[in-house]
């Protein structure tokens, strides 16, 4: 939870974007005015899909309900791990070579 200030930035609607190596970069609307601005701001790491903190073998389940239809990613975490603009099987492999150490999500 942090309290934003722009100064020097015209009153109105603008897009944030919050970014961390390794983490997926999330956007907020936010209305900027005369007072600081309350925003609880979350990422989450890339991989981590059941948002333990850790990447590991319980987010391969998490990512195969998903593409079974049993269960839906939280808001901001992304699933599309290979960036082909879809989740699927695929992203499964990318997150088991990733578990095993054979590959890096960037």
């Amino acid at each position: 939870h942090a309290m934003y200030s722009f100064n020097g930035v015209e009153a109105g609607t603008y897009t944030m974007k919050v970014s961390k190596a390794n983490h997926v970069t999330r956007e907020y609307t936010v209305v900027v005015g005369n007072s600081p601005i309350p925003l609880d701001a979350k990422i989450f790491l890339k991989g981590d899909l059941d948002v333990d903190g850790s990447v590991s073998i319980s987010d391969v389940t998490t990512l195969l309900n998903v593409i079974a239809g049993k269960s839906t990613l939280e808001k901001g975490v992304d699933g599309d791990l290979d960036g082909d603009g879809s989740v699927s099987i695929s992203d499964v492999t990318v997150l088991l070579n990733v578990i095993a150490g054979k590959e890096i999500l960037i």
